[in-house]
């Protein structure tokens, strides 16, 4: 099944790339086929302005939390921000559990 004409219109207006962690797909199908289409705002409706290319990863992270702001440019931004907090706290989890890891080997 392909995409619609306004579905790849959004890609193409993101550069395909994740509007939170700026993970490119551009150059990769592996990476892009890992990107979807992310409701910014989850109850601000179906605009494209309300619509952006996020990864799967960040679009976890970002669950269905609301972000402050009047323009898309600063709900993109406050998402982000909730976005790689989230991230790092699971950075920290992932090193722990390497390091133990390591150590039980």
């Amino acid at each position: 099944m392909s995409m619609s004409a306004r579905e790849r219109a959004l890609y193409v207006r993101d550069r395909c790339t994740c509007v939170y962690c700026d993970l490119s797909g551009i150059d990769n199908f592996d990476i892009w086929m890992n990107h979807s289409i992310d409701h910014i705002d989850p109850q601000g409706g179906e605009s494209d302005e309300n619509k952006a290319v996020a990864c799967r990863e960040c679009n976890c992270l970002k669950r269905n939390d609301k972000p402050n702001g009047n323009t898309r440019d600063e709900r993109i931004a406050d998402a982000r921000k909730l976005v790689q907090s989230r991230r790092e706290g699971w950075r920290h989890d992932f090193d722990l559990i390497a390091e133990e890891s390591k150590i039980s080997n």
